[in-house]
């Protein structure tokens, strides 16, 4: 009886496949994308109209066609499946049936909770209160990259991994609200020494230092990124590189995206702190972004 073979051997097999997938949309990896859309239309799920211009090359694929022939087949069968894939998933009822059921059944009520005025907290317990809370955050964050590596969902049944994560991401939204108002509670701002709109604001530089974070994000660029923090902040973020650099300046470089496709809408400075936020560039209007900026050896960065 032939035993099973090493686990070297099936890691190297493994390891090669996983490389012949990469390019993503080479000919090879083309010609596996159609394997689906060619089921489909056999089976009758998929019908083509009548004079389709590609029906000639297709009846040709993949013998009988040139490489281009083969690239412009491909390319139609991944838009078609993409296509189809979304409207499929979009006929799917059963997580908003889920999510609506599991609204009427647990009691959710909001409660309300007032604490009463404390004692003023001096520059020493202020940033040792802050430093506990990023110290969280970062365990929180690093916990959160355990579990997502380590996380084995089942590809065929995806419902019940759905809903756990689903429910798990609920509960992590949770904690992270009850820990900003927490914090918000604990620690008050300094009083605002003045609000900058309009060319004043645009011109200021608490927004310059924020446009040069923005650049270095959108560019990927991890010593730009840290040069633009204060050095309270930069631990957790070196902490946030050493977990997963990859993913962590793709978060950066999103954040910078969606901030390009808004609009300043004021600088509020608090002494040696600002807030830059933004929205729909009106001032009186709830941002949907806001980034804050300290003072740093005349230098503004970009804090926590």
């Amino acid at each position: 009886m032939e035993s099973n073979p090493p686990v070297t051997e099936l890691a190297a097999k493994l390891t090669a496949s996983a490389v012949r997938l990469l390019p993503g949309r080479d000919l090879y990896v083309g010609h596996l994308r159609t394997l689906p859309y060619g089921r489909w239309v056999k089976s009758g799920r998929l019908h083509l109209p009548r004079g389709f211009p590609l029906v000639d090359i297709m009846v040709r694929y993949p013998g009988g066609c040139s490489d281009s022939e083969k690239h412009m087949v491909q390319q139609h069968a991944r838009v078609t499946m993409n296509a189809m894939i979304e409207m499929d998933n979009a006929q799917r009822t059963w997580p908003r049936d889920f999510w609506r059921h599991n609204h009427e059944v647990v009691q959710c009520s909001p409660h309300g909770y007032v604490l009463n005025p404390g004692k003023t907290i001096d520059e020493a317990t202020r940033k040792a209160v802050l430093e506990a809370s990023t110290a969280n955050a970062g365990i929180a964050f690093e916990y959160l990259q355990n579990l997502s590596a380590a996380y084995l969902c089942e590809l065929y049944e995806p419902e019940r991994d759905e809903i756990l994560l689903g429910l798990f991401s609920r509960l992590t939204r949770l904690y992270w609200s009850l820990e900003a108002e927490f914090q918000a509670a604990v620690i008050r701002p300094a009083a605002v020494s003045g609000v900058l709109t309009g060319a004043a604001a645009q011109n200021s530089p608490q927004y310059k230092a924020v446009i040069e974070f923005l650049e270095a994000s959108r560019k990927k660029d991890l010593d730009a990124i840290i040069n633009c923090v204060d050095p309270q902040s930069r631990e957790t973020m070196a902490e946030m590189f050493k977990s997963n650099k990859a993913e962590a300046l793709n978060m950066f470089a999103s954040m910078a995206a969606e901030a390009a496709a808004m609009k300043l809408n004021k600088v509020t400075v608090r002494g040696n702190s600002a807030e830059i936020d933004f929205g729909d560039g009106k001032p009186a209007s709830e941002p949907k972004q806001s980034l804050r900026v300290v003072l740093v050896k005349g230098e503004w960065k970009i804090a926590q």
